[in-house]
């Protein structure tokens, strides 16, 4: 296994270390918005932090200088990067900002089936929804130093955070 395969596993393994789903999706937000701050500062410069940016800004930032992320990864998907990331954001929102996060199962279990492209028949058991939510979180973080690899300009920054 490759060095950048061995930390993706290790991202999985940490992922799947925590107890409860919203946990997991509280810290999936976070390797998303890392690895868009660090595409951002790599392509604007260090000084964006300054701009003390929502989430959303700077993915609206991003898809400026990089519209390509509005396009799906492949032609069998149905969704691209930015509407998967818009949509984890709001979904972390009702975690964060909501007292009763009533009918959170339903969105997670939507974003995961739109994420990976299907529905498992078990993915209603709380431990099959944890590691398929994780599944699709690295799969994506994955394809986003994927995209970054195809940009030269953005191969140095996007890197996988360490674990």
């Amino acid at each position: 296994m490759t060095e950048s395969g061995k930390l993706w596993k290790t991202i999985e393994r940490e992922l799947l270390s925590a107890q409860d789903i919203e946990t997991i999706v509280l810290k999936s937000h976070l390797l998303v918005e890392s690895q868009i701050n660090a595409a951002l500062e790599f392509l604007i410069g260090l000084g964006i932090e300054k701009a003390r940016l929502s989430f959303v800004q700077k993915l609206e930032i991003l898809i400026c200088i990089w519209p390509d992320l509005k396009r799906t990864r492949s032609s069998t998907e149905a969704r691209s990067l930015y509407s998967e990331w818009k949509e984890l954001n709001g979904i972390r929102n009702k975690i964060a900002h909501q007292l009763s996060t009533g009918g959170l199962r339903k969105l997670l279990i939507d974003w995961v089936t739109g994420s990976l492209g299907y529905r498992l028949k078990t993915i209603n058991r709380t431990a099959v929804l944890k590691r398929n939510f994780v599944k699709a979180v690295v799969f994506q973080l994955g394809s986003f130093s994927g995209y970054s690899y195809v940009r030269k300009d953005l191969a140095k920054s996007l890197t996988p955070p360490k674990a």
